[in-house]
């Protein structure tokens, strides 16, 4: 017995609130027939004289006045009747039953009235005709990043009873992205995107992909990059299942100089790299490198924190970036770092308190994933020393991209209501 039942934007029935209607029964699209409560004459078959028709939900309800109601029979009939006329076209049909919430695209048949019994109630028949034959959850989601050429396997689970279309979208800096199930179907697009673009694919039939640039209009995009991206055959089959996303090319790198190969001027001591030395070096190193033939040494010569090298980027609000390096430190001491929203003057990392807790002599990476905050526009990376008077701290090849992201969305769907 559902729980609660809405039409359009009308709320029908809600169980234990609605003192002028009573459920009496329902009838699924499947044919199911369900009778919970009977009034009036105990011999009437209340599904007498309808027609049984396909893809048709049925309730019978009791729209009734009790001692004391504001509402005149003629009034609860009026309401009921607007409710379910002039409204044109599909309307969702929301019921709310243990199974959870479901939904359905139905258009409502004019009302079936039965004889009133005075003033006191009436039974009417209510007929939702649904060209999808078919009950769905609220939209699932699943979301994960491209990285790169390699792949990466995002988990989506159809809890449902028959197959769901995906819609997919995909977002900010990915080159030819491609997303697949198996060998059942692929989906790849022979764009380069840039950070801040969005493109739709939305598979249930008709299908349509569309392309939205950073900054500009949505419009619809061609292009796939094979004739295997067939997006009416990209479906969820019941149950989990693991889609897989793969890139045509690895992201930009955003930092200049990121293997610190490049000396500057001296200073600063690297190409590219601003640095602060107010309570220390910064120095090339030679021997102990992680990759190629230099790496950054900073050597603190005070108990403090500031005593860093850095670089500035213009980055997209909203928008999630990964940042790593490699780094050790000198056996007691670990350096520290940091990313700071330039444009609102906030941290994102603290550079004064955040240690990359690699106080040993073997280079360890560090990586984290920074989403940019509302407004900000401009993101500053920190390497810093220990803070540590004598501490010693080594850092190299270092690397910040635009994460291309891919969140894949769909609908769980039933017969009939769970």
């Amino acid at each position: 017995m559902p729980d609660h039942i809405k039409y359009g934007s009308t709320t029908l029935w809600t169980a234990g609130a609605s003192p002028n209607v009573v459920f009496v029964a329902e009838r699924d699209i499947n044919g199911r027939t369900h009778t919970f409560q009977e009034l009036g004459d105990l011999s009437t078959d209340i599904f007498r004289g309808s027609k049984r028709k396909n893809k048709i939900y049925t309730i019978v309800m009791s729209l009734i006045v009790p001692a004391g109601s504001v509402y005149t029979l003629r009034e609860l009939k009026a309401w009921w009747t607007d409710a379910h006329g002039g409204l044109g076209g599909e309307q969702v049909l929301e019921c709310e039953t243990s199974g959870g919430v479901h939904y359905l695209l139905a258009v409502a048949n004019a009302p079936q009235w039965g004889e009133e019994h005075g003033p006191a109630w009436v039974e009417v028949v209510q007929e939702y005709e649904a060209a999808t034959p078919l009950w769905y959850s609220a939209e699932q989601s699943a979301s994960t990043y491209f990285n790169g050429t390699t792949p990466v396997s995002l988990a989506c689970n159809n809890v449902g009873k028959t197959p769901a279309w995906v819609r997919l979208l995909i977002e900010n800096e990915v080159d030819t992205p491609k997303v697949s199930y198996s060998t059942e179907w692929e989906l790849e697009f022979n764009l380069a995107m840039s950070g801040g673009d969005e493109l739709t694919a939305n598979c249930l039939t008709p299908a349509s992909v569309w392309y939205t640039p950073y900054g500009g209009a949505a419009a619809k995009a061609y292009g796939y990059l094979s004739f295997a991206s067939l997006p009416r055959k990209a479906k969820l089959a019941v149950g989990n299942h693991n889609l897989t996303l793969e890139a045509g090319a690895d992201n930009p790198e955003l930092i200049a100089n990121p293997d610190l190969e490049t000396a500057g001027a001296g200073p600063p001591t690297f190409l590219n790299w601003t640095e602060l030395l107010t309570h220390g070096t910064v120095n090339d190193e030679g021997v102990d490198v992680h990759g190629g033939s230099h790496a950054a040494r900073l050597d603190s010569t005070a108990d403090d924190v500031d005593h860093y090298i850095f670089q500035t980027f213009a980055v997209i609000p909203g928008e999630t970036y990964s940042w790593s390096f490699w780094t050790h430190g000198d056996g007691v001491n670990d350096g520290l770092y940091g990313a700071r929203d330039i444009t609102n003057g906030a941290w994102i990392i603290d550079r004064q308190t955040t240690h990359t807790g690699v106080t040993g002599a073997v280079y360890e990476q560090v990586t984290e994933t920074i989403t940019i905050p509302a407004g900000c526009v401009s993101l500053r990376i920190y390497l810093n020393g220990t803070g540590v008077n004598g501490g010693s701290a080594y850092f190299d090849d270092v690397s910040l991209v635009n994460l291309g992201k891919c969140t894949v969305y769909w609908k769980n769907w039933f017969e009939a209501l769970p």
